[in-house]
């Protein structure tokens, strides 16, 4: 159960670990765009899907606000719990609601989720050598007979690269980011690194993490986008 949990925060947040600049935004920006991304253990096994569907496009240029639902599904693609989300770009710079890096903790619609801290946030014009901020975030999670704390804080962010990246859905000229995860819950803290490529207008494509040992734990990809 920690490892699901885990695989799918670091889902939600390596879909947030991409810059951005005025005419090139790094997250679908059309109503009604659809991508789904599997998520894979580190030996190649399907454990789950996650979907994003666009809603709403307000403004346009460096004053944006994304409206979108995001999915949790099962290996099978059955639907697990949906959330509604909130990308707001000003300035050119682009903010997640702190809720979308934790709807994955969630089991069912019923759950209460409470959020707080510090968001993922990126320049605009972001290029290799540049660094990211740092962000540090706290959920809580109500449920029927007990309250479930996840910190998350990423540190050592850094555009690494420009580079061609292919997944099932495509090949996409991306942004190559590294950060350092650590992960807190039920007393115990998991130390991990996140090495993401995001595309303009497309948002992240593929994210792979690994354990403290260097050694691959995970994987998401898109799989699909229409």
């Amino acid at each position: 159960m920690r490892h699901k949990i885990k695989l799918l925060v670091v889902t939600a947040l390596a879909m947030v670990t991409v810059g951005l600049h005025a005419e090139n935004i790094f997250f679908p920006t059309k109503p009604g765009t659809v991508l789904v991304f599997a998520q894979k253990d580190g030996h190649g096994k399907i454990t789950g899907y996650t979907r994003q569907t666009i809603k709403t496009v307000e403004n346009s240029g460096e004053n944006m606000i994304i409206s979108f639902l995001y999915e949790s599904m099962d290996e099978h693609q059955n639907p697990i719990v949906s959330v509604p989300c909130k990308v707001t770009i000003k300035d050119g710079v682009m903010v997640f609601d702190l809720k979308y890096a934790f709807v994955g903790k969630l089991k069912n619609a019923k759950e209460k989720i409470n959020v707080t801290g510090t968001p993922v946030k990126f320049p605009t014009n972001l290029m290799p050598g540049q660094s990211i901020p740092d962000a540090h975030m706290v959920a809580n999670v109500e449920r029927s007979f007990v309250n479930v704390r996840v910190e998350v804080a990423m540190t050592d962010g850094k555009c690494v690269a420009i580079e061609d990246i292919t997944v099932p859905s495509g090949t996409f000229n991306s942004h190559k980011i590294s950060q350092a995860l650590a992960t807190t819950m039920m007393g115990s803290t998991n130390h991990s690194r996140l090495v993401s490529w995001g595309a303009p207008n497309v948002g992240i494509v593929r994210t792979d993490t690994y354990d403290d040992k260097n050694q691959l734990s995970s994987s998401v990809q898109l799989v699909e986008i229409k």
